[in-house]
C-alpha cells in the first residue's frame, strides 16, 4: 500500500499532545495539546502564574514534561537537552532585555 503524502494543512511544525510539567511534580501545565502549522502563529498569553513560561521551558527541555508529548516536524523531542533542540532550530530568548545594556533604540540602524 502506498503511503498517502501529507499535505501543506496537514502538516504540523510544533505537536503537543496531554503534556503536564510543573516545579517539584506539582502540574502548574495539567494536559495541555496545542497544534501549529506551517505559516501560522501562535501567542501564549494569560495572567502572572497561568504557565506561559512553564510551557516555554518544557518545550525548551529546560523543565521535563512529567507526561505527555511534544514534537517538532514529527519528530519527538520531549525532554531532549536544550543544546540538542538548537541543532533542529529552536531557540528561546528569554525575559529580561538586558541582551546588549549599552545599545540603545537609536543605535540601531
Amino acid at each position: 500500500m502506498k503511503k498517502r503524502r501529507t499535505t501543506y494543512r496537514e502538516a504540523k511544525i510544533l505537536r503537543i499532545d496531554g503534556i503536564f510539567s510543573g516545579y517539584n511534580q506539582r502540574p502548574v501545565i495539567k494536559n495541555l495539546s496545542l497544534r501549529v502549522h506551517p505559516g501560522e502563529v501562535l501567542a501564549v498569553i494569560g495572567q502572572n502564574g497561568s504557565g506561559k513560561s512553564t510551557l516555554l521551558k518544557t518545550i525548551m527541555g529546560f523543565l521535563p514534561a512529567q507526561q505527555g508529548d511534544i514534537h517538532f516536524n514529527d519528530k519527538r523531542i520531549t525532554n531532549l537537552p536544550p543544546y540538542r533542540l538548537k541543532k533542529l532550530g529552536i531557540g528561546y530568548f528569554m525575559q529580561g532585555g538586558a541582551v546588549f545594556p549599552h545599545l540603545s533604540v537609536g543605535a540601531v540602524p
